[in-house]
């Protein structure tokens, strides 16, 4: 098993069984407006959808489960596009910091 997720060069597998990729499934559901923000709204979007996701291997939520991901959810193209922004400053700041 170690050598396997040493070797692992592709996360698809973990992309599809209901980490990231419930958060992926959400998100597709309004990508645009986003659903909400908060802890509250995404355990309650993600018991709604789990009857019709068998294939997502946690019954219980785990979050997003990625900073990107949390905020498209939660602010649709608007938020992802402010998650973006922050980390390019930040990354622009501490370049000229440098």
């Amino acid at each position: 098993m170690l050598t396997y997720k040493l070797e692992q060069t592709s996360s698809s597998h973990r992309f599809g069984n209901g980490t990231q990729g419930a958060a992926w499934d959400m998100i597709m559901q309004h990508p645009v407006k986003g659903s909400g923000i908060g802890d509250k709204v995404y355990l309650k979007a993600y018991a709604n959808n789990l009857p019709q996701y068998q294939q997502w291997f946690f019954r219980e939520p785990i979050g997003p489960h990625n900073f990107f991901l949390s905020n498209w959810f939660a602010g649709g193209v608007l938020g992802l596009f402010v998650a973006v922004s922050v980390v390019l400053v930040l990354l622009i700041t501490a370049f000229k910091g440098y």
